[in-house]
């Protein structure tokens, strides 16, 4: 929800910050990570993959096995999108092209929702053991579905 403020700083309107309003999130994260690939692990084919067309159903085949990066365990791929997630902070979502503040703080929202989410399966150290995972939707509450190794 987004408050729009009168001259004497009262709330003079809400607005509700609706799925579509956020949709670009999983195209940034997914531009991101195919990034975070290419720098760190030298897989620059996942670029036509991820890149500027990247959505949660994208994301996904990538960490359910769907769709493989070439050499790349589906198990390998979601400890390197955990990396990833790990040592990525606010800093890329002020630095990006998302021009509307509101939208930006969503997008950090969101953000923190999965990296929370990220670290407490590595507190419970089910991080290892995760080999399949497919990511439902970001917002406006994050669903996200895993399977463990028994």
């Amino acid at each position: 929800m987004k408050a729009i403020f009168d001259k004497q700083g009262k709330i003079d309107k809400r607005l509700t910050i609706k799925s579509t309003d956020v949709n670009n999130f999983p195209k940034m994260i997914g531009d991101y990570f195919a990034n975070f690939l290419a720098k760190h692990h030298k897989i620059g084919t996942v670029k036509k993959v991820l890149k500027d067309k990247s959505s949660c159903s994208k994301l996904s085949e990538s960490l359910d096995g769907t769709s493989k990066i070439e050499n790349v365990s589906t198990k390998a791929c979601i400890r390197m999108f955990f990396q990833f997630i790990w040592q990525m902070n606010f800093d890329k979502i002020d630095q990006s092209r998302v021009g509307n503040s509101v939208l930006k703080t969503c997008y950090k929202l969101i953000f923190s929702y999965v990296k929370s989410v990220i670290e407490a399966l590595g507190e419970w150290g089910l991080d290892d053991k995760i080999n399949w995972m497919h990511i439902e939707k970001f917002w406006p509450t994050l669903e996200l579905r895993i399977k463990t190794e028994n």
